[in-house]
């Protein structure tokens, strides 16, 4: 439920697996972490509030205790026989100095933009900023503000249908794309595709299913 903080100090105590990770809401790590972290402390009654979990906690929460719900043996710390995945942080940015700690540092008022290599597996996909896997800058510029291809970049493919998964919320994008006409759902307080009672949008032949249809993942699960 997004509307719960989770009992995660019982969880704890019971020794169960916590990890963090990002979805459609956020996609920035840091800030996942800032919000397990003062999140917990809130919900705790501890002696002394406000002192755990500390930022080393939460920073494990995101690494190793990934790994651990997950089963994965070979990732989640740095150590002999596992994956080389990696981060380099670049510590001298004005919100991360002075530092008497840097992971509470880093946690505390990390963004983004402070990493400036990554390594998956002992190869660096970003170095000194840039992306080494895509064209980053052509990626971003495919599509204008509008969502409409820039001439000369479409591909044209023969389907017999197209989906796209998103989350709890409906992705208007590709139907915007498509010519679909959306509206203002006001009991869902969120944009969906319009469609007749039988799912067909106002482009005849293109029919929405799943969120943008007004089923949302948590009622499929339910």
């Amino acid at each position: 439920n997004r509307g719960v903080i989770p009992p995660i100090a019982r969880l704890r105590a019971a020794g169960c697996p916590i990890a963090t990770g990002t979805d459609n809401n956020t996609n920035d790590v840091f800030e996942v972490m800032r919000v397990a972290l003062l999140t917990e402390r809130i919900t705790r009654n501890d002696p002394f509030p406000g002192t755990r979990p500390q930022p080393e906690d939460v920073l494990e929460d995101a690494t190793l205790g990934g790994a651990r719900a997950t089963r994965q043996k070979l990732v989640g710390s740095l150590e002999v026989g596992k994956k080389a995945d990696l981060i380099v942080l670049d510590t001298q940015r004005a919100h991360l100095v002075p530092a008497g700690r840097i992971v509470s540092a880093w946690i505390h008022n990390g963004q983004a933009s402070d990493i400036e290599s990554v390594m998956v597996d002992g190869q660096f996909v970003m170095r000194n900023r840039k992306v080494l896997t895509m064209d980053e800058a052509a990626v971003i510029a495919e599509a204008d503000a509008h969502w409409r291809p820039r001439p000369g970049t479409e591909r044209h493919l023969t389907v017999h249908a197209v989906a796209i998964g998103y989350g709890l919320l409906p992705s208007t994008e590709l139907p915007r794309i498509c010519g679909c006409s959306v509206g203002y759902d006001r009991t869902a307080l969120t944009w969906r595709p319009v469609r007749s009672p039988l799912f067909e949008s106002s482009v005849p032949g293109i029919f929405i299913v799943g969120d943008g249809a007004g089923i949302a993942g948590a009622v499929v699960a339910v």
